[in-house]
C-alpha cells in the first residue's frame, strides 16, 4: 500500500502546471474572441458561463458550476467575464442581457441558453441539456 501511494505521489508530482490546474479547477477562464471560438467549435459539448464581478447570483453559481465542471470531465467548462477583455463583444453577438448566462456549444452551436441563477432548476436544467447534447 505504501509504495503504491509512493508511485501515486511521484506520478502527481511530475504532472506540469497546466495537468495540476485542471484537477483542482477544471473551469477555463477565456478572455478573447479567437480562444472562445477554439474553444466551442470543438466536437466536443462545451459549456460557457458568462458573468461579471460584483453579481451576486453570478457568485453564488461559482460552486455548482465547478462541481458540474468536475462531473463532466469529457465536457469543457469555460468562464467568461463580460467586464474584461473581449467580452463585451460576446455579449453582442450572443444577444443576452442578464448574467450570469449559461450557454451549451457543440461544433459552434449553440444548443442551450438561460439567463439567470436559481440553483436546483439552474443546475437540473444545465445537466439536462448537457446530456443532451452528449447524444
Amino acid at each position: 500500500m505504501v509504495k503504491r501511494l509512493a508511485i501515486i505521489a511521484l506520478v502527481i508530482t511530475g504532472l506540469n502546471a497546466e495537468v495540476k490546474r485542471s484537477i483542482a479547477n477544471p473551469v477555463k477562464n477565456v478572455s478573447t474572441v479567437a480562444a472562445f471560438n477554439d474553444e466551442i467549435k470543438k466536437d466536443n459539448v462545451t459549456v460557457a458561463k458568462f458573468w461579471m464581478p460584483g453579481c451576486p447570483p453570478c457568485t453564488a453559481s461559482d460552486g455548482m458550476y465547478t462541481e458540474l465542471a468536475k462531473s463532466y470531465t469529457d465536457v469543457t467548462f469555460l468562464k467568461i467575464n463580460i467586464k474584461a477583455g473581449q467580452g463585451k463583444q460576446l455579449v453582442k453577438k450572443y444577444k443576452f442581457r442578464g448574467v450570469p448566462t449559461f450557454m451549451i456549444f457543440k461544433k459552434s452551436n449553440v444548443l442551450f441558453k438561460k439567463s439567470g441563477y436559481t440553483p436546483n432548476t439552474t443546475k437540473n436544467d444545465l445537466v439536462y441539456a448537457i446530456t443532451s447534447a452528449q447524444k
